[in-house]
């Protein structure tokens, strides 16, 4: 069996109901470089990632996050040269309301880079949780940082076309 391996940084992603391929998907957490530990021994067809919110959040200038990024696919790509590894773009949140400038720079070098690399994939997290006034809607719990069920089920509906 084929897995798809979501790598995130830090997450609640656990207490979610999503609707995944059941026994296809993988979900760690993503410190440091624990990849090597964690994703090796499954061999995945896709690795979706979902990085640089915290680092962001942590005053990371957009430049290095994308550096940090290139790094990692260096990395993957060393170690799974057939793997499709697909970036989840960093969300907008109303707790880091004052960072999304710098987020969405993070998102628009990564779609670029992605766009000329095959094995490379975008998936837009971002657009669906932004209201018609372009500013973050109600998809959070009381914290303004993480999402609700109704943002998660946004992000299911945004991952979908890349799960197969």
């Amino acid at each position: 069996m084929q897995f798809c391996l979501l790598v995130v940084q830090a997450c609640d992603i656990g207490q979610q109901r999503l609707r995944f391929p059941i026994g296809r998907l993988l979900i760690v957490g993503l410190v440091g470089l624990k990849y090597q530990m964690l994703s090796k021994p499954y061999a995945p067809a896709k690795i979706f990632l979902y990085a640089g919110d915290n680092d962001v959040g942590r005053g990371k200038m957009a430049e290095q996050v994308f550096e940090d990024y290139k790094e990692l696919i260096t990395i993957v790509q060393s170690d799974f040269p057939k793997v499709h590894l697909v970036y989840i773009s960093i969300k907008p949140s109303k707790l880091r309301w004052d960072k999304w400038p710098q987020m969405v720079e993070v998102n628009r070098m990564v779609r670029e880079y992605s766009e000329s690399h095959p094995n490379l994939g975008y998936a837009d997290l971002a657009s669906p949780l932004l209201g018609s006034d372009g500013n973050p809607g109600d998809v959070f719990v009381d914290d303004g940082l993480h999402l609700n069920q109704r943002g998660y089920f946004l992000w299911q509906q945004a991952l979908a076309p890349h799960l197969d």
